[in-house]
């Protein structure tokens, strides 16, 4: 790992922090914060290389898709192998109308109205509008200056002659207009959060869950699977934020029996009991719901589950599942359902859910024949 440059876009980086013997944080001007291992340093220059000749701009793409997700919840990414094959395959720069957007809405969030003007890198500029290099950064400022977008400090406002990227600007009262339009408008995502008890009882489940949120075309979340840094809750909220939906299971088992003071009706200190009712999950997709995300609820089909389903959520409409529906979880595609349309196991059955309210996601080759 090299000591001063950032392994993904070769800037100088702010800062190296080890972690474990093969685990490190770095910040990078462009990039962000990252954890990275040393293991996946020494392989990502040849997957880089190799992955020029599908994509000329991977280096840019890889910076602005990794700023993209720091700048959205400001903890450090888990960078791992198989994300540059996903950014390949899923991912592009923006055009010039996005990067426009986007920067609107990075200097917009970092000001207040009454507030003048935000000085940064320019490689901070640059990865966080998704711009290939300084040069094209300047386009994307004079056009929102000539739109009446932007102020830029210490410029002819009659004829805009910028020789280098401003690295101080801020928005006109129209820019604001654009900002709070921009940032009313829906989050565009791929990500599912999935609120679940991690368990032996639930490995079946999570099977599922996953067969059916990759066959609809999104990309599941489940934090036990994600390495993290910091407390686990910033970097759940995080995600959750990030998510376009969020797919909570109220699954329990019963909870440990407690000795209960019959003088007192009280327990014993300290006493933490196991099992039962998942406050997590609760906590979860009621957060989600708080952002106005949807939350499509499953639960295992027993009584035990059934019965400490609060109050709150009983009313909405819970995918049950038995052991049974479990064993199988291939998805079938549209052409294999003619003559059997029902869903043949849980995976189809919240396919079928994911689709009828969401739609197929950004990854999904859409199965109608």
């Amino acid at each position: 790992m090299n000591e001063n440059k950032c392994s993904i876009c070769l800037s100088e980086k702010e800062y190296l922090e080890v972690l474990t013997h093969d685990n490190y944080k770095i910040k990078c001007q462009r990039c962000g914060e990252i954890l990275i291992s040393g293991t996946f340093c020494a392989s990502l220059e040849r997957q880089m290389k190799d992955a020029e000749t599908t994509n000329r701009y991977i280096k840019p793409l890889l910076s602005h898709w990794l700023r993209k997700n720091y700048n959205k919840t400001h903890t450090p990414y888990n960078f791992i192998s198989s994300d540059v094959d996903k950014v390949l395959k899923y991912e592009k720069l923006p055009d010039v109308f996005e990067q426009t957007n986007n920067l609107i809405l990075y200097i917009g969030s970092l000001l207040f109205p009454s507030s003048d003007f935000k000085r940064l890198p320019v490689g901070d500029w640059i990865a966080s509008i998704g711009s290939i290099n300084e040069n094209e950064l300047l386009y994307i400022q004079k056009i929102l200056y000539d739109e009446g977008y932007l102020r830029i400090p210490g410029i002819n406002q009659k004829e805009l002659q910028i020789t280098s990227a401003s690295d101080k600007m801020g928005l006109t009262f129209k820019g604001w207009g654009k900002y709070n339009e921009l940032k009313s408008a829906p989050i565009i995502s791929n990500q599912v959060f999935v609120a679940m008890w991690f368990n032996d009882a639930t490995d079946v489940l999570r099977d599922s869950l996953k067969a059916a949120i990759i066959a609809a075309g999104y990309d599941p979340l489940i934090v036990d699977e994600r390495h993290f840094t910091g407390n686990i809750m910033d970097y759940v909220i995080g995600q959750i934020k990030q998510s376009k939906f969020i797919i909570a299971d109220f699954t329990v088992q019963p909870e440990e029996n407690v000795e209960i003071d019959k003088t007192t009706l009280d327990e014993p200190e300290n006493t933490r009991i196991k099992n039962g009712t998942r406050g997590g999950v609760y906590f979860e997709s009621g957060y989600a719901k708080g952002l106005g995300l949807k939350v499509i609820q499953t639960c295992k089909a027993h009584n035990i589950s059934k019965n400490r389903l609060h109050f709150d959520i009983v009313q909405e409409n819970t995918l049950f599942w038995k052991d049974h529906n479990l064993k199988e979880n291939k998805v079938r595609q549209h052409s294999e359902r003619i003559e059997k349309m029902s869903a043949q196991n849980f995976a189809e059955q919240v396919y079928d859910r994911i689709i009828s309210i969401f739609g197929h996601g950004n990854n999904s080759k859409k199965t109608s024949s």
